[in-house]
């Protein structure tokens, strides 16, 4: 027995996988993913023995980017973009403080936010990113003026501060008073409210099949479920708007926009139904009434 382990020689995962993500992407609701793969350097050619391990090291890094853009698209993520980091940093720099200081618009030039962000040559982006209808909509702002060159450094940006919540209709016009606005209509759908829907997703695929242990994150599973036909196919979009949007509430710098809580409340009213013609007991505070 001594001689068949003589030779025993143990390595850890990165023979296989670097960043060790395999194992847990497939049953994680979130997953950090720290690369401490050095960078190359330039050096002269020092011969036939020197270039292996480079030819190596070549093969190791592009193995290790695939699984990085890899990543993402697995666990069902969106890779955050430069345009997503621009409007993030300019909702928290310019609009929060904006409405903390009870202005009533506020004004954003395009060249001071790429100089504070240490960008280098994307003023295009910038300006791309703070025209987006998903940055007024994101942050209840609305475009009202702007001048300077579209793609320029002197763009300057006038944003007029729609209320903050759904039901603060102090800063509308007239007429925004009287369009058919759901998110105003309905202002009753919270942070809390999105917990809640969490929680009553997953008593009812608990009644399904019980989890074990915390092993599977709650998008993964309502996944599986729809994979192998344990909830019908229109059911499954309905449970994952639910939970990401929840997600997005919960781990998101940018805050959820009235739209989409409102999104996540009529996704669950619809699951509710769903679990009720199925003959699913409806857990204690996840009743129809309210939705």
């Amino acid at each position: 027995m001594a001689a068949q382990y003589a030779d025993l020689r143990l390595t850890d995962g990165g023979d296989y996988d670097s960043n060790g993500l395999e194992p847990v992407w497939k049953s994680q609701a979130v997953v950090l993913v720290s690369n401490a793969g050095g960078l190359f350097t330039q050096q002269s050619d020092q011969g036939l023995l020197w270039r292996i391990p480079r030819y190596q090291a070549i093969e190791e890094r592009q193995a290790r980017a695939l699984r990085k853009r890899w990543l993402p698209c697995v666990i069902g993520l969106r890779q955050v973009t430069l345009a997503d980091r621009i409007r993030a940093f300019v909702a928290k720099e310019y609009i929060q403080r904006a409405r903390t200081a009870g202005q009533q618009q506020v004004t954003v030039l395009a060249g001071e936010v790429h100089r504070k962000m240490g960008l280098i040559s994307r003023l295009p982006a910038v300006c791309s990113a703070l025209r987006a209808g998903s940055f007024e909509v994101e942050n209840r702002i609305k475009l009202e003026k702007a001048d300077g060159p579209n793609q320029g450094a002197s763009l300057r940006l006038t944003y007029r501060l729609l209320p903050a919540s759904p039901g603060d209709l102090t800063a509308l016009t007239p007429g925004e008073l009287s369009a058919p606005d759901p998110a105003v209509r309905d202002p009753k759908v919270s942070e809390d409210d999105l917990a809640r829907y969490r929680r009553c997703l997953d008593r009812l695929l608990d009644q399904i099949e019980t989890l074990q242990g915390d092993a599977e994150g709650l998008v993964a599973r309502i996944r599986r479920f729809g994979k192998t036909g344990r909830i019908p196919r229109k059911i499954e979009p309905l449970m994952l708007t639910v939970a990401e949007i929840r997600n997005a509430s919960e781990h998101s710098r940018i805050p959820t926009s009235p739209d989409e809580r409102l999104a996540a409340k009529h996704a669950m009213k619809a699951v509710l139904q769903w679990a009720s013609q199925r003959g699913l007991k409806i857990p204690d505070g996840c009743t129809s009434q309210g939705y």
